[in-house]
């Protein structure tokens, strides 16, 4: 009797992440990864926002989706959908789970922290703490994607692990990393920055909030001028309204320490990332967009900074998207002309 006890119970323990997946909502719904541990005595509960495709069973296909700045997990819906609808640059996906960073969404605020001192760092803790989480409760990602700011956060989380003596491979299996238009770390040209556009709106939209702290709050009427427009400062067809902004969620307040350290303002530095994190050693391949009329971040940025990251001068898994809608929130605007014009290049 023993011997059939045990032998059950083992066999329990390898079919347990098959039952988790299978016993997952078919539909889109949350998730929560709670007493996340960003520094001693400070902790936060996590909020990740799941879009599932009804018309494909889950198995492995999953995304791992990091918003941008002053954004949330919602912004990554329309990209999503796409997806789910026509993925014209591979295998079918079956969900992507859209972490809220502390604080956005229903992710709570820091515990024993303003909300206003969280930094970058946290926003790493947060992620992978909430990979970790969400592989225990039988989600198990093998894309991570990152939008902007997420794409800068995705780099230093492959930098913590391999400073560990790891990496997002080893840890978490994670077969590919996807940038969109990414925010640079360190050392990588940064025009926005240094021609003092950043500084201007940090200071234009700096607030002291009763319960947040010193943040940078966009309103939801300027939100679309920021996100959505081209270098001639047209806004993009599909960009949202402003009331579209604050109904569906897409925007939420930033922390000024956080934002500091973005833009290397005193009294931080901006994040530093070695070269060659995701070279092919590593084990996770890097692909990388980058958009014709983003304001943000331009296309020669980006590429000096894929090739920093990967040591690929040849620039393989770069795809510089061009065209008028070409905006730096191009994944929520027009996600359909993205996917179409990154077939060749980019396997979402």
């Amino acid at each position: 009797m023993k011997h059939l006890f045990l032998a059950t119970t083992i066999a329990a323990l390898f079919f347990i992440p098959g039952a988790l997946a299978l016993a997952m909502p078919n539909t889109d719904h949350n998730m929560m990864i709670e007493d996340v541990e960003l520094r001693p005595g400070v902790e936060v509960d996590i909020h990740v926002r799941v879009f599932v495709n009804e018309d494909a069973p889950c198995q492995s296909r999953t995304f791992f989706a990091v918003h941008g700045f002053a954004h949330t997990a919602n912004t990554w819906r329309p990209l999503a959908e796409a997806l789910f609808d026509n993925n014209p640059t591979g295998p079918v996906v079956c969900r992507v789970a859209a972490i809220n960073l502390p604080g956005r969404g229903n992710s709570t605020l820091p515990t024993n922290l303003s909300y206003s001192e969280l930094l970058l760092d946290d926003h790493v803790t947060a992620i992978l703490a909430t990979l970790d989480g969400l592989r225990l409760q039988g989600v198990r990602p093998r894309t991570l994607v990152g939008h902007s700011q997420g794409g800068l956060l995705l780099q230093m989380a492959q930098q913590r692990l391999i400073d560990a003596g790891t990496s997002l491979r080893r840890q978490f299996r994670i077969r590919d990393a996807i940038l969109l238009t990414s925010a640079p770390p360190a050392g990588i040209a940064w025009d926005f920055l240094e021609s003092g556009a950043a500084g201007t709106i940090i200071s234009q939209f700096l607030t002291n909030d009763p319960a947040l702290g010193q943040v940078v709050d966009i309103p939801d009427a300027a939100f679309p001028g920021i996100f959505f427009t081209d270098l001639a400062n047209n806004l993009a067809s599909g960009a949202p309204t402003p009331a579209q902004v604050a109904s569906r969620g897409y925007n939420a307040p930033e922390p000024l320490s956080a934002t500091l350290q973005l833009v290397g303002s005193a009294p931080f530095d901006r994040p530093s990332v070695d070269a060659r994190i995701f070279a092919p050693r590593r084990g996770t391949r890097l692909f990388m967009a980058t958009y014709e009329q983003d304001v943000l971040f331009s296309p020669n940025e980006n590429a000096q900074l894929y090739r920093h990251l990967t040591g690929d001068n040849n620039e393989r898994r770069l795809q510089v998207v061009n065209g008028p809608e070409t905006v730096h929130d191009m994944h929520l605007s027009d996600p359909d002309g993205l996917l179409a014009a990154v077939a060749g290049t980019i396997e979402f």
